[in-house]
């Protein structure tokens, strides 16, 4: 039984049947000792995420998995991960970002990762990664994004962040 009563997203319908420990703030979840369902359950459970949070996402023969912006917010939150930006890079149309996250992990110890996020407008999208105007913003979001989903392990798992690109856009229809 899951622990909310909306509709199941999909994601939810792989969730297993055992709940987290009440009052247990859970390691990070190990990507050589879970499979992906076992990995996307206890993201799921463990952080509370809603319906909201996640869509599946066919993309060529692969299914994958979407957090939302709110889901990662809840991710970095829960796991307590604190993320600091630095500006690489900005144009009028290209901005980078380097993120460097910090968390503990399952033995105390700081893991550290540093990652980036980049934008570069163009309005047709040929060439560009964005049809937006603000590529620093966007920039922030992708390399936020990357370094909550590097730290819990989840590229391992082939999660993905709706902010990381364009194409990762909730199917028309999906209303979780």
């Amino acid at each position: 039984m899951l622990p909310f009563d909306a509709v199941r997203s999909p994601i939810q319908e792989i969730v297993m049947k055992e709940k987290p420990t009440p009052g247990h703030a859970p390691a990070v979840p190990r990507a050589k000792s879970l499979n992906r369902t076992e990995f996307l359950t206890k993201l799921y459970l463990d952080a509370s995420l809603v319906p909201e949070d996640t869509f599946n996402l066919e993309f060529g023969k692969r299914k994958l998995a979407i957090i939302t912006r709110s889901g990662i917010e809840k991710l970095a939150a829960h796991h307590q991960i604190t993320v600091t930006f630095e500006c690489i890079k900005l144009e009028a149309h290209f901005s980078a970002v380097k993120a460097t996250g910090r968390m503990l992990d399952e033995n105390g110890s700081e893991r550290v990762i540093e990652t980036f996020g980049s934008a570069l407008h163009s309005a047709e999208r040929k060439g560009g990664t964005t049809t937006q105007l603000y590529c620093l913003e966007i920039s922030e979001k992708r390399a936020h994004s990357r370094v909550v989903l590097k730290l819990l392990n989840a590229y391992c798992h082939q999660v993905f962040s709706q902010d990381e690109s364009e194409s990762f856009q909730r199917p028309s229809g999906d209303d979780y």
